[in-house]
């Protein structure tokens, strides 16, 4: 059976913060930030929080399954 991943949402401020891939195996977590707020945003190619959960989702399965 495959060591668990999780993800786990903080948010630093309301509609702003990021979605944390939590490896089992001791490996760097990974993060992908999102801000709801376009007029907020840091950078250009931030996410909002839809897309960042989407891909955190992804980055999971494809760890999960080997592909990556």
């Amino acid at each position: 059976m495959p060591a668990a991943i999780r993800i786990i949402k903080h948010e630093a401020v309301p509609k702003c913060g990021s979605f944390e891939v939590r490896f089992a195996d001791g490996r760097p977590s990974e993060y992908f930030y999102w801000d709801d707020e376009p007029g907020r945003r840091l950078r250009p190619e931030q996410l909002d929080s839809e897309e960042a959960l989407r891909r955190a989702k992804a980055r999971a399965r494809s760890v999960r399954d080997g592909t990556a």
